[in-house]
């Protein structure tokens, strides 16, 4: 009886835990934000316990800090932690296509095409934003996902968990003109599908280099 209790607390726990951790990688809760615990006990339909721990595992993860009263709040994305993770993205994914690239089939770019298409059909429209993260992350994590490799892989999710929130935070900028990140990637996918992977990375790598200056520009904006 006691066992089942505790599995149940912690299942609990982690549930609460996933919640908060999803709703800041994807700005839902911006950076600075102070999370009030009763608050978000209330909104959890929750008690202040598994609020009190599931914090103390984002403060773990750097998602959460305390301030100088001690109230938790939201950690910052500093200019630093940004164009650190994109240089580790483009060495992790400029392996991923010289791995994967020359064995890609015409069903592979068929459904890469899929992917990014479906942006454009929603333009204007409320999902439009919610659309274009999944078509980035579906795109990038295609590709990453045919390695053949266990380890490579558990890397990739991890910065790949970390670089959500930094691709939301300039989402709102970026939905305005879709063409900006969809025309980069149907540029990789043109090179992919000539079968020319030295230009696919160096596709990827612009890419990626334009991503991170449209992050720090949306940085910048938020502060002031």
């Amino acid at each position: 009886m006691f066992m089942e209790s505790k599995l149940k607390v912690d299942s609990l726990q982690q549930r609460v835990y996933q919640r908060l951790k999803n709703n800041i990688l994807t700005n839902k809760y911006s950076p600075g934000m102070q999370m009030n615990i009763d608050q978000l006990a209330s909104d959890l339909g929750v008690s202040q316990t598994p609020v009190r721990e599931a914090l103390a595992m984002l403060k773990h993860d750097g998602l959460v800090v305390t301030d100088y009263y001690k109230t938790p709040i939201v950690s910052m994305i500093e200019e630093d932690d940004v164009c650190e993770l994109y240089e580790v993205r483009k060495l992790l994914e400029g392996y991923a296509i010289e791995k994967v690239g020359p064995t890609l089939t015409e069903e592979d770019h068929q459904d890469l095409r899929a992917i990014l298409a479906l942006p454009d059909k929603l333009a204007g429209t409320d999902e439009l934003q919610e659309t274009l993260a999944q078509a980035d992350v579906q795109f990038h994590g295609y590709l990453a996902a045919k390695v053949n490799n266990s380890t490579y892989f558990r890397i990739f999710q991890s910065v790949d968990d970390m670089s959500l929130r930094i691709r939301t935070l300039v989402l709102a900028q970026t939905a305005r003109n879709v063409r900006i990140v969809t025309d980069e990637h149907f540029a990789i996918l043109d090179a992919l599908e000539q079968k020319d992977i030295k230009k696919a990375v160096k596709l990827l790598n612009k890419h990626l280099d334009n991503a991170c200056a449209r992050t720090l520009k949306a940085i910048s904006q938020q502060a002031k």
